[in-house]
């Protein structure tokens, strides 16, 4: 399953690239936004994790761009601010996950195993 990481945190992008490829997926981690959203334009991924909060764009803008390039597209948020995106419904923001912060890589392989089976 091919995995685009967003996050603007270069220590996190090195250690969860790592974990996930030791876990059998392909990862392409971006720090910025708008490159992983080209990235995403030139070849779509399974699914797209990606930080609520970043300096150039958050993460809901991420979603919305992610949408309207591929309204399919399967996004997880990661958050270490979960007041925020408890007031919406995880369903009307259109994520499929909502992770907290800091990330549990059991958490996150176990929720990118339940959509690679959603995918299959």
């Amino acid at each position: 399953m091919r995995v685009l990481f967003i996050d603007d945190d270069s220590r996190l992008l090195a250690n969860i690239d790592r974990a996930l490829q030791f876990h059998g997926f392909e990862c392409t981690t971006c720090l910025d936004p708008l490159e992983a959203i080209q990235a995403y334009r030139e070849q779509p991924y399974d699914v797209v994790v990606t930080d609520l909060m970043m300096a150039t764009m958050d993460g809901l803008q991420v979603l919305e761009t992610l949408r309207e390039i591929d309204s399919k597209v399967k996004v997880v948020l990661m958050t270490g601010h979960l007041g925020r995106l408890f007031d919406r419904k995880r369903d009307g923001i259109g994520a499929r996950a909502i992770l907290r912060k800091p990330i549990s890589i059991p958490e996150l392989i176990i929720t990118l195993h339940a959509l690679e089976n959603n995918i299959n």
